[in-house]
């Protein structure tokens, strides 16, 4: 019997400055009322929506933004990801007439990409708030840390792939008969990028 030589493994760690930044909001919808990030990872996204509060959009918005690294193989290998990170959100709403509703989510987000296919994904939904009445008002707020992605991975083939992680920020409304304004605040900062790789 020939002995099998153990797995070989490596951990790939990457700082910031990461490769690249990214930023995008959806179609139909209205840009955020303010966006911030760039490769070292310190994001920020701020949605509103909605007359009843300063500076809200006429639309809903839902924008995301977030950083990357460049991951290379060249030879089919198994990956598991990770990004350790600080993060903190707050949310506002308020619905203040008959037939007036505002709705408040954001959260987390990953993928892993081989040119324009994603080959994996990942959410991680912080909070999700939806207020309708004559006069309902909410806010909320809070912070941790946390690894997301914690050890999303699969099996790849040779060539390059790219590991994204970020934030996403949602705010909409209806004003019914007189008002209502909805603010959603999600800030994110990058510790680590980490990539597990095992043959």
């Amino acid at each position: 019997m020939i002995p099998a030589p153990p797995t070989d493994s490596s951990v790939e760690q990457r700082l910031p400055p990461y490769d690249f930044a990214w930023r995008w909001h959806h179609d139909g919808g209205a840009p955020p009322f303010s966006q911030s990030g760039d490769q070292r990872g310190r994001l920020g996204v701020d949605a509103r929506a909605g007359g009843g509060v300063a500076g809200g959009a006429s639309r809903f918005v839902h924008a995301h933004i977030g950083v990357g690294c460049i991951v290379r193989t060249d030879r089919p290998i198994a990956v598991e990801l990770f990004a350790p990170r600080s993060s903190r959100h707050s949310f506002t709403i308020g619905a203040r007439g008959i037939g007036a509703s505002a709705t408040s989510e954001g959260g987390l987000e990953t993928t892993f990409m081989n040119g324009g296919q994603v080959l994996m994904a990942g959410t991680f939904p912080w909070w999700r708030r939806r207020g309708s009445s004559l006069s309902e008002n909410a806010r909320g707020r809070t912070g941790f840390t946390s690894v997301f992605p914690s050890g999303m991975g699969g099996r790849i083939d040779p060539g390059e792939y790219t590991f994204n992680v970020g934030i996403w920020a949602f705010a909409d409304y209806a004003s019914g008969i007189r008002s209502a304004g909805v603010q959603s605040l999600v800030e994110s900062s990058i510790i680590e990028m980490r990539i597990h790789r095992r043959d």
